[in-house]
């Protein structure tokens, strides 16, 4: 008998709830016809108006629109107004992740703010749901606050802006403010964006708008506040939060790519952008070693930018839009091509690596003091100066395969290199000197050799190749190399050192003069 009355309980309450679906659903249908005629009326009151003239307070307009969104939300519910003395309050329904944005010029805000705006609440609308609705209460407050001005988009669903905004005009009497119960079920609603243009002043623009469309808010970029949202910390072993993770490596792009690293970072995997680098953030000596080289050619870009008008400030270029931050590179870029001597036989490119590029701006000059402390690669000499070797240090006598790694990637172990940007300055003995001498002629055939079979389009490449290929292309060049140099040691060319095949080559220079 109980499972009998119990059954014809819940049949009861299942009724009820139907019954409460189909009136929220013709509900949902009127306002949603509502609210598709809304920007018309909006539009059109305005522009009965006429053209306004500067010095006509906005509020008005701010206030009909808000009036016009009320009336439709309480002719949509259609609920029977009675007289109250307590202001009712208003829980808004279920919005979108995405918050609108609606643009309300100062003078609103320090004119018409007194009281906070009603809020709407939702009860639950039968028994059977009240756990359910106290749940979907509380998760309808951790969502949006209570005291928040109620912002609608076009096409995107009611929003809630953080920021309080109390409209006196808003402020409902007690005798003509219905209580609104809305079930606890979320209700989703179409947007409507209601966007205020704005002169600078408080004053709407003097231009009469003839459109009866809704003039809809666009971003045309992301501002650095925006961008600061998409970027990551990253934890690494010993605990410590840094810009970039632990095992990342400083990418090998070309000058083009990597400005738009420098001032846009990699949102692929979250890492801000690269000019805010500093050495703590990056892992290892290589990865500095490639972040000064990338540091160096851009803050050449960044003062060319400047220099021909291109920009006004770093700050400036990184405000500036995706399509303007190209247009600053491409400026830049050739004021600094046309920097480069004509003499020089392989310049760069925008397609050139930043290594590629700072090789060709330093091969020819000597080490100076530095003015960076985070130029990587510099030791201090008794005279003052800064080298890019330590006083005393002796260029060694190495494998081919050795010294091909460390022409082009550095010794990480003594943090010197690569050794294809020290010159004679930066050696204290003579011996080293010679060495040096020796180890530039080997690679610089190695490379000829590199591109005369196609295994590299230009010398300016070999720097960016990766490993195996790297590997690759110096047995094959090596095995060139020393088949035409008529050696013993035939296929165990990767072992001989360089000095050894100097020697042959020097040995066969000999005899083809003979």
């Amino acid at each position: 008998m109980a499972m009998t009355c119990d059954g014809s309980m819940l049949e009861l309450q299942f009724l009820k709830l139907t019954d409460t679906l189909n009136g929220m659903q013709s509900r949902l249908e009127s306002l949603q016809e509502q609210v598709d005629g809304l920007p018309d009326r909006i539009w059109q009151n305005l522009d009965n108006r006429g053209a306004m003239s500067p010095g006509i307070s906005t509020a008005p307009l701010v206030q009909t629109a808000i009036k016009a969104l009320t009336d439709a939300i309480l002719q949509s519910v259609n609920i029977k107004t009675e007289p109250t003395e307590s202001t009712p309050t208003f829980e808004p329904a279920l919005i979108d992740p995405e918050p609108a944005t609606v643009n309300i010029p100062p003078e609103v805000e320090d004119t018409v703010m007194e009281e906070d705006p009603p809020v709407v609440e939702m009860p639950p609308t039968s028994t059977a749901s009240t756990t359910s609705s106290s749940s979907s209460d509380e998760k309808s407050d951790s969502v949006m606050p209570s005291n928040s001005f109620l912002a609608v988009s076009a096409n995107q669903g009611v929003q809630m802006s953080t920021a309080p905004l109390r409209l006196k005009s808003l402020r409902p009497t007690p005798r003509h403010v219905p209580s609104i119960c809305l079930p606890p079920s979320a209700i989703r609603m179409p947007e409507l964006s209601i966007s205020w243009m704005s002169n600078g002043s408080n004053d709407m623009p003097c231009r009469k708008r003839k459109s009866s469309s809704p003039l809809v808010s666009k971003k045309i970029h992301k501002t650095n506040q925006d961008r600061d949202n998409d970027f990551a910390f990253f934890e690494w072993s010993d605990g410590t939060m840094r810009l970039a993770p632990q095992d990342w490596h400083f990418p090998k792009v070309s000058c083009r790519s990597m400005w738009r690293f420098w001032f846009r970072g990699d949102s692929t995997r979250r890492i801000c952008p690269f000019r805010r680098l500093t050495s703590r953030d990056l892992a290892t000596h290589t990865t500095r070693r490639a972040k000064f080289w990338a540091k160096h050619v851009m803050e050449k870009l960044i003062q060319l930018a400047i220099s021909h008008g291109a920009a006004t400030s770093v700050e400036s270029i990184e405000a500036s839009s995706d399509s303007a931050l190209m247009c600053i590179f491409d400026t830049a870029f050739e004021a600094l091509l046309q920097s480069i001597p004509r003499s020089t036989k392989r310049p760069p490119s925008h397609l050139s690596t930043c290594f590629a590029v700072f090789y060709t701006l330093h091969r020819k000059k000597k080490p100076t003091m530095a003015h960076d402390e985070d130029q990587d690669g510099l030791f201090q000499w008794t005279d003052g100066s800064k080298r890019r070797a330590p006083e005393g240090w002796t260029f060694p006598v190495i494998s081919c395969r050795t010294l091909w790694h460390r022409w082009y990637l550095g010794d990480d172990t003594a943090h010197i290199g690569p050794y294809q940007f020290l010159a004679a300055s930066d050696l204290s003995n003579e011996d080293s000197r010679r060495h040096r001498q020796q180890a530039e002629a080997i690679m610089l055939q190695l490379a000829q050799i590199a591109v005369a079979k196609g295994l590299v389009d230009a010398v300016e490449h070999m720097d960016v190749l990766a490993p195996g290929a790297s590997d690759l292309v110096l047995q094959q060049s090596l095995a060139v190399l020393v088949k035409d140099l008529a050696c013993e040691d035939v296929g165990n060319e990767l072992n001989l050192t360089y000095e050894t095949v100097w020697t042959a080559m020097e040995e066969a220079k000999q005899v083809r003069s003979i």
